[in-house]
């Protein structure tokens, strides 16, 4: 298990580097909080963004889309994913393989995303996903060039000039090949007002409620299922070990062993290790709760 409060967790430096990269430049707080490559080679790196509040560059990207999972949960402002679509304070938003999203203006608050995938569905994922980033941009410099967010470079099979997504070039410069995205089974992201859906009791303390699964791989373990648990007086959540599980508390108060955590705790629960989760404080506490697919 691993447990990363965001008030504690460092904003990652970056070098002043305005040279042309997969995105373009912008002044986007960037922190570092959750990653892993699992023994099923479920790969995901789970951060923190926020875009700057005293009037700095806002992050502009193309309409594109990625071989990957990601859920997006606003912290506070608007987070933009594509022309008049904000994902509002507190609301979540599920974004499916293969579908398009963009062009996005993020100028206007901070987000937790979560990126996800099996293998080279995901490549630049786990703990050290800047690196790969990084060394990735560096070789896509010498044989092309990014430019708004997208790279151009020369189809050595082809000979002929091509054009593709900046992230799309560094995950495949990463694993060495050409990666294919999927067609979409989703035919956009998954909006979620959190807020409207209910909760309904498991046992006493214990409130859950469900926002939904998502099925982009095939078996009967392979969705991704999003939920919000509130815990209050003496109640207890597990957090199983049948699934990975990444989770992340709203208020103060959550409980984990003898600990009790402020607001914005994020954590990480492998398979094979059970959590057991409770509320700490004198008010409940609600946590959202992602069971990552497995395909065995």
């Amino acid at each position: 298990m691993d447990i990363v409060v965001i008030g504690e967790a460092p904003v990652n430096e970056r070098p002043k580097d305005e040279r042309p990269a997969a995105r373009p430049a912008s002044d986007t707080q960037h922190k570092s909080l959750l990653g892993d490559i699992g023994p099923d080679d479920l790969r995901f790196r789970f951060v923190r963004t926020q875009e700057s509040a005293d009037g700095g560059r806002a992050a502009r990207y193309p309409r594109h889309h990625h071989g990957f999972q990601q859920i997006r949960w606003t912290e506070f402002g608007a987070v933009n994913f594509a022309p008049g679509h904000d994902i509002a304070a507190g609301d979540l938003a599920y974004f499916p393989k293969g579908a398009y999203y963009g062009p996005q203006v993020k100028e206007n608050g901070a987000q937790l995303l979560l990126q996800y995938g099996f293998g080279d569905d995901y490549p630049v994922g786990g703990k050290d996903w800047a690196r790969k980033y990084r060394e990735a941009t560096e070789r896509l410099r010498l044989k092309g060039e990014f430019k708004d967010g997208q790279y151009i470079d020369i189809d050595p099979e082809t000979g002929e000039r091509r054009v593709r997504d900046g992230v799309e070039a560094l995950h495949d410069e990463h694993a060495g090949r050409k990666l294919v995205i999927p067609p979409e089974g989703y035919h956009a992201p998954v909006m979620m007002h959190t807020s409207n859906f209910a909760y309904y009791p498991v046992e006493p303390g214990v409130e859950l409620k469900n926002l939904g699964s998502f099925f982009d791989y095939a078996g009967p373990n392979a969705d991704t299922r999003i939920s919000v648990v509130r815990l209050s007086g003496d109640g207890a959540f597990a957090l199983t070990g049948e699934r990975a599980q990444v989770a992340w508390s709203v208020g103060t108060g959550l409980r984990i062993a003898s600990r009790t955590y402020p607001e914005l705790t994020c954590l990480y629960s492998p398979r094979e290790e059970t959590v057991a989760l409770g509320c700490g404080g004198d008010e409940p506490v609600e946590v959202f709760v992602v069971n990552l697919p497995r395909l065995d």
